[in-house]
């Protein structure tokens, strides 16, 4: 079991929950994955974008938007011999030929005027993260191997292309899970010494079977990828002091601030004596953790402290709310009053 506490006096800010953008999945059919696009009018003009075939004519993506699948059935066992990895290693591969059922992704420069740079354009993958390594190559007369993540990356893991061109690689990887690939184009205009730079995109690939993900696994999926320190439990990536662990438990958004308080305090009395009531909500979807309320004298680590145990349990829409109350009365004193929120594994 992995705890995280989280201390709170009597007034604590939280978020509103929303929702999150639903991605582009591409699962099958032609896709310029690598797509070029110069629009003049921006301050960076070279970009890198997603271009989909649909019924209605092509649409332009944002990589970020968009996720590829590599379905479990392009799971091939190396031969003897090649540069690819060692006889019997597994690769997933989306190939260079199309495939019934898989995306067959390409590169292109159709949208780039064929007088405006003065030679190819050149894309370099920048960054790598996922499960295993990644590599892209053709298949010709034999195998010309254009990125290989397994020996770290560097300027020589890049591709070229004509403006004008269009092409197709194959697109491999060595184990299943989530993959983020990092790429950034450069050229250089006719006239000109110095070459531009797109912006930096980020591709994501589902390469099948993903590992089953538990329910906080699922949560930090719909507002972080993989790898991100920001989503780690412990984590206030908005810094509203309440770590990600505790949203979760509540429902709460990780990345957005509102003024509603995760815990609700009020008094009762009990034949003339004041005793402290607190509730809270825990979310529905938050069925992997375990949340108790901690009586403490003092925040210092050696102050004894008391699990007070819930005195009513009611389900709503939202949740299920737990009502707690203090069996010792109030006093001059004061207490300070904790949510500990226990993950379990």
């Amino acid at each position: 079991m992995k705890k995280m506490i989280f201390s709170l006096l009597l007034s604590l800010p939280v978020m509103a929950a929303s929702g999150a953008d639903t991605p582009l999945m591409i699962t099958q059919g032609h896709v310029d994955l690598l797509g070029l696009e110069w629009s003049p009018e921006q301050e960076e003009p070279l970009i890198l974008i997603v271009e989909t075939e649909t019924p209605e004519g092509k649409i332009s993506s944002p990589p970020e938007e968009c996720v590829v699948v590599c379905p479990e059935s392009m799971k091939m066992s190396l031969p003897e011999g090649t540069p690819l990895g060692n006889g019997g290693d597994w690769l997933w591969i989306l190939p260079q030929s199309h495939y019934e059922g898989v995306p067959f992704a390409g590169v292109c420069a159709e949208n780039i005027p064929a007088d405006l740079f003065r030679d190819s354009i050149r894309i370099e993958l920048t960054g790598l993260e996922g499960p295993g390594n990644f590599l892209l190559w053709q298949s010709t007369s034999g195998i010309d191997l254009r990125m290989d993540s397994r020996d770290g990356l560097g300027t020589e893991d890049y591709l070229e292309i004509q403006p004008g061109a269009h092409a197709h690689y194959n697109w491999g990887f060595t184990s299943p899970g989530v993959y983020r690939l990092s790429s950034q184009a450069h050229a250089t205009k006719v006239g000109e010494s110095e070459p531009i730079h797109s912006p930096e995109a980020v591709y994501t690939f589902h390469v099948l079977p993903l590992p089953e993900l538990s329910p906080f696994e699922t949560w930090q999926a719909v507002y972080w990828t993989a790898g991100d320190a920001e989503a780690a439990p412990d984590a206030d990536p908005d810094q509203d002091g309440l770590p990600n662990l505790v949203e979760y438990a509540l429902g709460t958004h990780p990345l957005e601030k509102d003024s509603a308080h995760p815990l609700s305090i009020g008094f009762i009395h009990k034949e003339g004596v004041r005793f402290c009531q607190l509730s809270f909500n825990q979310s529905a979807a938050a069925a992997d953790c375990i949340c108790e309320v901690i009586a403490r004298d003092s925040l210092k680590g050696n102050s004894p402290e008391e699990i007070l145990k819930p005195v009513s349990v009611e389900t709503n829409q939202k949740g299920i709310i737990y009502t707690f109350e203090n069996p010792a009365p109030l006093s001059s004193k004061g207490k300070f009053y904790q949510l500990k929120v226990s993950l379990l594994r």
